[in-house]
């Protein structure tokens, strides 16, 4: 496993943000589908705990797109959304790989970078 995805939010936004830029119907169908397993996945591992099923949830969605080691599920879901996104751009794995970026920084330091900037006087 790669790094740890913190903010499933921010990836899950991300990616959803890619399917509405190339509109096209059948990537948006298994986005939908995807985005609805994944709660289903979620609700079934919960364990109580919900944000953190959901964000193994989508560190199995991130893993299928990596090709490293999923659940069956997600490792078809993702070859769907692949599929689907054939031939449209940007292309999607790139987006996959900065959306995981952004999302697998540590809370902590999240907030310290903004901190940096404000007192720098940076954007």
């Amino acid at each position: 496993m790669s790094e740890r995805l913190h903010d499933y939010d921010s990836f899950q936004r991300a990616l959803g943000q890619w399917v509405r830029e190339v509109n096209n119907p059948d990537v948006t169908r298994c986005w939908r589908i995807l985005r609805g397993c994944v709660t289903v996945h979620a609700m079934v591992d919960s364990e109580g705990d919900m944000a953190e099923a959901f964000r193994l949830a989508w560190q199995d969605v991130y893993e299928a797109f990596a090709g490293l080691s999923c659940t069956f599920v997600m490792e078809a879901l993702v070859q769907d959304m692949l599929i689907a996104s054939g031939g449209v751009g940007p292309p999607l794995l790139p987006v996959v790989d900065d959306a995981f970026n952004a999302a697998s920084v540590p809370v902590q330091r999240s907030k310290a970078k903004v901190a940096l900037r404000v007192v720098d006087g940076g954007e």
